[in-house]
């Protein structure tokens, strides 16, 4: 097994409510975008409640005044209350304030989430391929190499399967994310991957990378992605595929370029 690092950058953020700590570019602009719309929603909530405290506050107000105008007669303090709700309630300005707002809201989240998206449907030069083969319920990995002997272009394969729990042990010790025979990548370049399965849908999905393609028999699927952080990073497939779909894992070990060229070489 290639062993990439000793660390591991596929872990959780504190209390793991956050996402996983990013090793790719792609990674990068998804929490940055997350963490960009979070803001306009807590300012959203904060907006909202506050309104909801003063809309209380000042119902319960009028309420007083209705009640003392019972007892007082007094006609003047029903009529300064109706002219302080008709201006709420009848209010140009207001109107403009919550259409002109919430729109530029969505206009401030729409043009930043259109850029990620296309950057990341983006295909761009890429200096290494390796196609992804579904099968219930383990995955194929195949790399191109070009023999050194004939300049001939081969494919290199291998088939990855989880490690049973009798298996594991104290460096590979996380249950149902260990693979006797991991992913291995390139650091630095662009990284082409091409999905597909041989029976039924399954997903390939990489959280710490940013990657979540769909492998359909029959189709070529395929997704680019920027490694630039070494270390070891676990997915699993993110598709319902059957009784062991809990059980296919994915380990991806993100190696510098040198260590990725003898991983083929040998």
């Amino acid at each position: 097994m290639i062993m990439a690092v000793q660390y591991n950058h596929n872990i959780l953020s504190d209390l793991q409510v956050f996402f996983h700590q990013a090793g790719s570019c792609q990674m990068e602009g998804i929490t940055a975008l997350y963490n960009y719309i979070m803001g306009f929603l807590i300012g959203i909530l904060c907006v909202v409640t506050s309104a909801l405290v003063i809309i209380i506050f000042f119902h319960l107000h009028g309420r007083r005044h209705v009640h003392q105008y019972k007892f007082e007669k007094n006609l003047d303090l029903l009529i300064d209350w109706l002219k302080y709700v008709q201006r709420w309630t009848h209010s140009t300005m207001l109107e403009l304030v919550w259409t002109i707002v919430p729109t530029t809201i969505l206009i401030a989240i729409a043009i930043p989430s259109f850029i990620l998206l296309y950057s990341l449907d983006e295909i761009v030069d890429t200096q290494t391929v390796i196609k992804v083969t579904a099968f219930q319920w383990y995955w194929k990995y195949e790399y191109p190499v070009i023999d050194p002997n004939t300049g001939d272009v081969i494919n290199f394969s291998y088939l990855s399967y989880m490690l049973p729990t009798e298996d594991l042990t104290e460096v590979n010790n996380l249950r149902l994310l260990e693979v006797d025979m991991p992913l291995v990548a390139p650091i630095n370049v662009n990284i082409k991957f091409i999905i597909t399965s041989k029976d039924v849908i399954h997903s390939f999905a990489i959280p710490a990378l940013g990657i979540k393609m769909d492998a359909v028999p029959g189709r070529l699927n395929q997704v680019t992605v920027h490694i630039y952080k070494p270390g070891i990073y676990f997915g699993q497939c993110s598709e319902l595929c059957g009784v062991n779909h809990a059980f296919m894992p994915i380990a991806l070990h993100a190696v510098d370029f040198n260590t990725f060229e003898n991983f083929l070489l040998k």
